[in-house]
C-alpha cells in the first residue's frame, strides 16, 4: 500500500496553531470564569471562550480539509486508475516561501477522448534537481495522474517517479 507524499503544508500547520490557540482560550476562560465567578467572570467567558471557540472551530475545518485531502490522494493512489499527462510546465510559486525559498509546481497536461485539455499540478516541491530545471529535461515527460473514475476534478500526481 503506497502513501501519497504531502509533508507539512501551511494549512496543517495553521490548522494545528489556531486548534492550539483556540483550545487554550476556551480553557483560560472557563478557568478564570471558575475562579472569579461575579460579572468580571462572566466578562471573560464570554470574550476568551467566544474568541477562543472561534478560532478552534477555524482550526478543526482546516485540519479536516488537510486530512480529508490526503486520504483521499491515498485513496487515488492506490486505486490503481490513472491518466498519462504530459509535463508542460515547472513554475516556482512566488507567493509563497518556505525558509527563503520558492516551492516549485509541475503542471501537467492531459487530452482526454473528447479532446478535453486537462491541467492538474502536482503538490509544492522545494527541492529540484537544478540539472531538472536549466535543461528543461522534465518538460514533455509522461507522468501518472491517479483520478476517480469519471470525475478529473480529483486527482493525485505522482511525481516522484519523474524526480
Amino acid at each position: 500500500m503506497r502513501k501519497a507524499k504531502y509533508g507539512i503544508t501551511a494549512m496543517l500547520i495553521i490548522g494545528i496553531v489556531f486548534t492550539l490557540i483556540g483550545g487554550i482560550e476556551c480553557i483560560c476562560g472557563l478557568i478564570t470564569f471558575l475562579c472569579v465567578g461575579d460579572d468580571l467572570g462572566h466578562l471573560f467567558l464570554y470574550i476568551f471562550v467566544g474568541n477562543g471557540l472561534f478560532f478552534l472551530i477555524l482550526g478543526v475545518l482546516f485540519l479536516a480539509y488537510e486530512i480529508n485531502r490526503r486520504l483521499r490522494a491515498n485513496r487515488l493512489l492506490n486505486s490503481g486508475n490513472f491518466v498519462l499527462a504530459e509535463i508542460s510546465d515547472v513554475t516556482m510559486q512566488y507567493f509563497v516561501r518556505v525558509g527563503f525559498r520558492h516551492p516549485y509546481i509541475i503542471l501537467c497536461k492531459y487530452q482526454d477522448a473528447l479532446g478535453e485539455i486537462h491541467t492538474f499540478k502536482s503538490r509544492e516541491l522545494l527541492h529540484i534537481h537544478r540539472s531538472l530545471l536549466s535543461g528543461r529535461s522534465l518538460l514533455g515527460q509522461k507522468v501518472k495522474v491517479y483520478v476517480e473514475d469519471k470525475n478529473l476534478k480529483h486527482y493525485y500526481v505522482d511525481i516522484d517517479e519523474v524526480l
